[in-house]
């Protein structure tokens, strides 16, 4: 039996917040192999690094060149990520500038914290305006 190497491209580039600092990055992850889509693929990675924190709101992304070259990958395919992130709110296209990030996931609570404890919680026993025959 023939074993298949599975090769992961990891995007290591050099892209610039609101404040103009260098930041690098490193999660853009695609597998050719894998039977997700590859626009999926980018997709996911992004919106992850949005929804974790590692990206912030106004932060420049990879242009569609830049990344699509970077990955060995067509436009087409970038486009479709960015195309769909764009449509969830994670991302916006400035003309002429690029793509930026649009939510803001620094402030949100916690998942724990946002959930309350109902297990404490005394509950009112059942009442019903209805008799029960037996």
């Amino acid at each position: 039996m023939e074993k298949i190497s599975t090769v992961i491209a990891i995007f290591p580039c050099g892209w610039y917040n609101e404040n103009g600092d260098e930041m690098l990055y490193d999660f853009i992850m695609t597998d050719k192999n894998d039977k997700i889509p590859l626009y999926r693929q980018i997709y996911h990675s992004v919106r992850r690094a949005i929804e974790n924190g590692n990206l912030k709101k106004n932060d420049r992304l990879p242009s569609i060149r830049e990344l699509s070259s970077s990955l060995s990958l067509s436009k087409t395919t970038v486009i479709s990520a960015y195309d769909q992130l764009c449509a969830e709110g994670y991302i916006t296209n400035r003309p002429k500038s690029g793509y930026f990030v649009a939510a803001d996931f620094e402030n949100r609570p916690k998942i724990a914290e946002s959930i309350e404890d109902n297990s404490k919680k005394e509950r009112e026993p059942y009442r019903s305006d209805r008799a029960l025959f037996v």
